[in-house]
């Protein structure tokens, strides 16, 4: 069984490997993608969204590269035990 030490680092380096796909996908110099997705999880991290709000914002987002919404699910807490 994974401590909490592992699983804390495992969850960073889940989001941080999707912050970089998006980034690649989405370079911050031809794309407001990715401003915007950095946006919305800013908000979530300052309380100013639900996860729900998140992931409804970041279905739509991506609504057309379901790969990155896959990614997403993968680190993003299932608090609400909603799916995109």
């Amino acid at each position: 069984m994974a401590d909490a030490n592992e699983v804390m680092k495992r969850n960073l380096e889940q989001a941080l490997g999707f912050i970089s796909k998006v980034e690649a996908q989405f370079p911050k110099d031809k794309s407001d993608t990715y401003q915007q997705m950095l946006e919305i999880l800013r908000a979530y991290r300052e309380q100013e969204k639900t996860i729900r709000q998140v992931r409804v914002e970041i279905k739509e987002l991506f609504k057309d590269e379901p790969s990155l919404i896959e990614d997403f699910e993968k680190f993003l807490p299932l608090a609400t035990g909603t799916k995109l």
